[in-house]
């Protein structure tokens, strides 16, 4: 039959019709599934970097220092953090605005990714490219692994990312498609635009680079208006790939110094991240396809490095991606296989920055939110193959994969509900990941808020243990373990110090405490008044004893410094701050926390010389410009000295 026969044209139509109404239904769909998850508060990362951004509620001007000062990433991330503080300021945001607008733009990357396939397969001539783009757009949008992106309010950087990583992929394909010059221009120009903007909202937003490179080579190219057909085009995009890859392994040799140092704070070495990579990059996988509930959330510090059954496995696996990458090379001369080999390499290529080499913790699910893409793009291409084996087959795939929509919106639809309950989400991470520091962590912290401070101690022993003897988890000194206890006390009510603290800061441990983290929490504590009749006194004197009296040697970082001086200023021991203060200048001359700490505990025991020489060296930093505008209106206040 003549595909411009009458019939023909009103099938077409008939599909067209029905691929909207099952967009819209779809649409629906996700929304509906994730709504609830908008009642959920923040979690780890969050509150380092979202709980600052309620300063700028009535401060507007503020939104420049949040913009370049966020050093979550070599790049700023700016994009990133100028629209968190965008909202904070002009819309007040509550957690849950935050969660609602995440949704929405998990929803605008749901329909860009239904775009982009649906160009994908019309440039395959399919006559079902509507309804294979509902098809990939759906199960990628109601997979359970995305759940922990869209709700994680943190993680808005990494769909940010995947925005504009979409939005330079779908205009590339429309600009193979336009027939104008204006058009053609218009594409380029927006997709160059897209790509550029990518990485400054998350860095692995600049591998949309390279998959725009195998896009052209591996699925572009089966049509005849090729812009790489000829022996050029293909040395050219080759050519682009191999320079790619040279520049990158030789940044990685040209700082492998900087990296093995980087790996200081972790329990795990740089080799045993490398190699127990393609482990994670399979797991990111089997998750997409065949999610277990109880193992997905955000507390994977458990991820398993090193152990006696890990050199086996990971080797299987670095086979197993080995030969996924063979076939990729092998199949770019096979016509028929290259649009799969394209899923396969764009997957991998996503991945290749934080699964890497860099000192970063092995697994983490809003990693495979954008490289997630192309496995579903994968399944399109699945159901697009059996339409070449008859129409029945094909409808009997699509019909599949409806169910498989269905089924999969139940269990994110649970999983949703877990998370839109902090104390479920708390009791759902430890249940999954029982050798999780963090989850052990986190859990007691929702016990303490509870007032059961037994248990959350028992907890929190859980935690220092995993903590201890995981490779994948942070590293702990036994001061850490008795100083989570005492914010856990002073979270729960009680009054008195945990007995154990005096004993452990008073043995002779080089460096007691391994992270700020939890002296963080009890300056956050102290700032909230949330526990007045706590012994502070009695903390403070223990940390004085351990990192003052005699300090020969330094006990801890420049950060565990400054960390240690801002918690005893606003405790008004100001003796104490200006000791600590001391101490982190001379481990990072350079900061800047420190400096401030120093000039207003000098003012405030009235040693005004002292005080002055100070605010002149950080007026000489002024004029330099390495001070923001919250830091100059402080330095303001200090003129009369």
């Amino acid at each position: 039959m003549n595909d411009d026969s009458p019939l023909a044209r009103n099938r077409q139509m008939a599909i067209e019709w029905v691929s909207k109404l099952c967009l819209y239904l779809m649409l629906l769909t996700v929304l509906w599934v994730y709504w609830p998850g908008t009642q959920g508060g923040l979690i780890l990362d969050d509150f380092g970097s979202i709980s600052p951004l309620e300063d700028l509620r009535g401060k507007p001007e503020s939104i420049r220092d949040y913009l370049f000062a966020d050093d979550a990433g070599p790049l700023g991330r700016p994009i990133s953090v100028g629209l968190f503080a965008l909202e904070f300021a002009f819309l007040g945001a509550e957690v849950g605005d935050l969660k609602r607008h995440s949704i929405l733009l998990h929803l605008l990357n749901v329909c860009l990714l239904a775009w982009l396939t649906y160009g994908l397969f019309r440039w395959r001539r399919h006559s079902a490219a509507s309804l294979l783009a509902i098809t990939v757009a759906g199960v990628w949008a109601l997979s359970p692994l995305q759940v922990s992106t869209v709700l994680y309010t943190v993680q808005r950087m990494a769909m940010l990312s995947t925005f504009f990583c979409l939005t330079a992929l779908v205009s590339y394909v429309q600009f193979r498609t336009a027939r104008t010059p204006l058009a053609r221009g218009l594409w380029l120009g927006l997709c160059g635009f897209a790509a550029l903007l990518a990485p400054f909202a998350k860095e692995n937003g600049v591998l949309v680079w390279p998959i725009l490179l195998l896009l052209e080579y591996f699925w572009l190219n089966l049509g005849n208006q090729t812009l790489a057909r000829s022996t050029w085009g293909y040395r050219f995009l080759w050519g682009l790939l191999a320079l790619s890859l040279l520049l990158f392994l030789v940044l990685v040799a040209y700082r492998l110094e900087w990296l093995v140092a980087s790996y200081e704070s972790r329990s795990f070495t740089i080799t045993e991240r490398s190699f127990g990579q393609s482990r994670a990059i399979l797991t990111y996988a089997q998750g997409f396809f065949w999610p277990d509930l109880a193992q997905l959330g955000v507390f994977h510090d458990d991820f398993m490095l090193g152990d006696e059954a890990a050199p086996l496995i990971d080797l299987l696996c670095t086979a197993v991606v080995l030969s996924a990458l063979g076939f990729v090379i092998a199949g770019s001369v096979a016509g028929r296989w290259r649009p799969l080999c394209f899923c396969i390499g764009a997957f991998l290529v996503a991945h290749l920055l934080e699964s890497s080499v860099l000192a970063l913790e092995a697994y983490f699910e809003h990693r495979n939110y954008f490289p997630s893409v192309f496995l579903a793009l994968g399944l399109g291409l699945l159901i697009a193959e059996l339409g070449r084996h008859g129409r029945l087959l094909q409808c009997g795939g699509l019909l599949w994969v409806a169910v498989l929509m269905v089924f999969l919106a139940f269990r994110t639809s649970f999983l949703v509900g877990v998370w839109s309950n902090e104390l479920l989400l708390s009791i759902h991470h430890f249940s999954g990941h029982p050798g999780s520091a963090r989850a052990a962590s986190d859990l007691a912290t929702r016990y303490a808020l509870l007032g059961d401070y037994p248990r959350a101690k028992d907890l929190s022993s859980i935690a220092h243990e995993n903590a201890t003897t995981k490779k994948a988890a942070r590293r702990e000194g036994p001061g850490d373990l008795q100083l989570r206890n005492a914010a856990l006390a002073c979270i729960a009510g009680r009054s008195k110090l945990p007995e154990e603290l005096p004993t452990v800061f008073a043995e002779e441990i080089h460096r007691p405490l391994g992270d700020t983290n939890n002296v963080e929490v009890l300056l956050r504590l102290t700032r909230e008044r949330r526990c007045e009749t706590f012994a502070w006194n009695e903390l403070l004197l223990v940390l004085r004893t351990v990192y003052l009296v005699e300090p020969e040697a330094p006990r801890a970082s420049a950060a565990l410094y400054t960390a240690l001086a801002t918690l005893a200023y606003d405790r008004q021991a100001l003796e104490d701050a200006l000791g600590y203060a001391l101490l982190a200048l001379e481990n990072n001359a350079e900061a800047l926390l420190p400096r401030f700490v120093l000039l207003q505990s000098l003012v405030e025991l009235g040693l005004f010389e002292e005080a002055a020489e100070i605010r002149d060296e950080l007026v000489q930093l002024k004029d330099l410009g390495a001070l923001n505008s919250g830091q100059r209106e402080t330095l303001a206040l200090y003129r009369a000295l």
